[in-house]
Parts: structure tokens; sequence; C-alpha cells
């Protein structure tokens, strides 16, 4: 698993829309929306850390909390570098901060 953390951003890092390239992202637990290829952008994730994989490595990665729906191909609400099955779990691309209509409309 790879982390994907915030970083410092410049000004041409924002998208004209608020959306933000995924690896500018917060990985603190904040609740963010996402854009996943085939999934659109109505996600509610956050990061989550202190994960083990099935060898007990220690990692971490993108949690579904909320939304349309949840991407087939993550394992457990987690998208991993490859799910249980061994595929390749389809990784966020965009990020921004939900407005409070969308947290509350994702988690009704």
């Amino acid at each position: 698993m790879h982390s994907v953390c915030l970083r410092g951003m410049q000004r041409d890092d924002w998208m004209s829309d608020g959306w933000r390239p995924i690896g500018t992202a917060p990985c603190d637990g904040t609740k963010i929306q996402v854009r996943i290829p085939g999934y659109g952008e109505k996600n509610l994730v956050l990061w989550r850390g202190g994960l083990l994989t099935a060898n007990g490595e220690d990692t971490s990665g993108w949690h579904y909390v909320a939304g349309d729906r949840e991407p087939s191909c993550w394992s457990d609400g987690l998208c991993w570098d490859q799910n249980e099955d061994g595929q390749p779990s389809i990784q966020p691309t965009e990020w921004k901060m939900p407005d409070a209509s969308f947290c509350k409309a994702a988690s009704e």
C-alpha cells in the first residue's frame, strides 16, 4: 500500500471546480469527498493508518465511509493496492472537502 498524504500545494494544483489531485489529500482521518473512476464523485472516504496486511506488516489506505456505492474491488471497505482476490483496487483520483449537506446526505 502506498501512502498518499497532504503535501505543499501550488495554486496550479487546484482544479477550477475545487477538485484537487489525490496526492494532495489529507491523511489524518479527515473525511473527504473523492472521485473514483467508474464510481462517480459522491464518495466519502478517510485515510486509515494502523492497519496490518495478511503478513502482519503495517499499512494504511482509504476507508469508504458513505456515498452512492462502495467500489466492489475494495475489500472490507478499504482501498488496497490489491484486494483480497488479488485484483487491483480502483484508486481515487481527485478529492475535495465535502460541504455539510453532502456529508449529511451521504451518512443517511
